[in-house]
């Protein structure tokens, strides 16, 4: 190769995921592979000490879709519009 690069790998991972009822695909190289397994293994460190435990998760999460649900109501009191 030229200028001392190596060859990349033909092996890589493929994820497909939809988003907005299109197919994205995401395509990993084997080469950057280990670090974005790294990467994974990191997450669950950097969350808080609530969201470890499913059940706190559980709790936050209904916590907060009833702030959202309470702030849209004032909202619409407020407007007299229903979204």
């Amino acid at each position: 190769m030229p200028n001392g690069e190596t060859p990349k790998t033909r092996y890589h991972a493929e994820v497909k995921i939809p988003i907005d009822g299109h197919e994205a695909r995401v395509n990993c190289f084997a080469d950057t592979l280990t670090e974005i397994f790294q990467d994974i293994g990191t997450i669950c460190s950097q969350f808080p000490p609530d969201w470890k435990n499913p059940a706190k998760r559980e709790i936050v999460n209904a916590e907060l879709k009833a702030q959202q649900v309470a702030a849209k109501a004032a909202e619409e009191e407020q407007t007299g519009e229903v979204t």
